[in-house]
């Protein structure tokens, strides 16, 4: 699938549906968000990217937290309902950005995911969509980088 195939995919799957996650009670509210609440809580100076961040439940989460949210989707419509939330819950900190580019990875992330990936069930394999380049499907990752000092 070529890269602009699948940002088409994601926008005419997500799209429609950007209202209904906004209030979805499974992804407004979670163990998840309650963990990445207690996780930023010592990083108030921290700038998150909220990469594939949906209707935002992360993001607003993250918002009085942290100096700098940015919320990153491929749907445009995604991002509206991000914007005019936030706007409405005065989260002045979190930037929408709309885009289709994919990010190098580290190449010691590269090798831990390789080889989680060769250490999974075929079933497992499906669910994510693990491709021959080694690129996947998933809903939720965390990542924390610290500027060491």
């Amino acid at each position: 699938m070529t890269h602009t195939a699948h940002a088409k995919r994601i926008s005419d799957q997500f799209s429609p549906q950007a209202n209904a996650y906004l209030t979805s009670p499974v992804h407004a509210a979670g163990e998840e968000l309650q963990r990445l609440q207690q996780w930023l809580a010592p990083f108030d100076n921290g700038h998150i990217l909220d990469i594939g961040c949906g209707a935002g439940h992360a993001s607003f989460t993250a918002s009085p937290l942290v100096t700098q949210v940015t919320a990153y989707d491929l749907s445009n419509e995604m991002l509206r309902v991000v914007k005019e939330t936030a706007d409405n819950r005065q989260m002045t900190n979190i930037d929408c950005q709309q885009g289709v580019s994919r990010m190098k990875t580290p190449a010691p992330t590269v090798a831990a995911i390789r080889g989680l990936q060769q250490a999974v069930s075929g079933q497992v394999q499906s669910y994510f969509q693990l491709q021959e380049d080694g690129s996947f499907s998933t809903d939720t990752v965390m990542f924390c980088a610290q500027r060491r000092r």
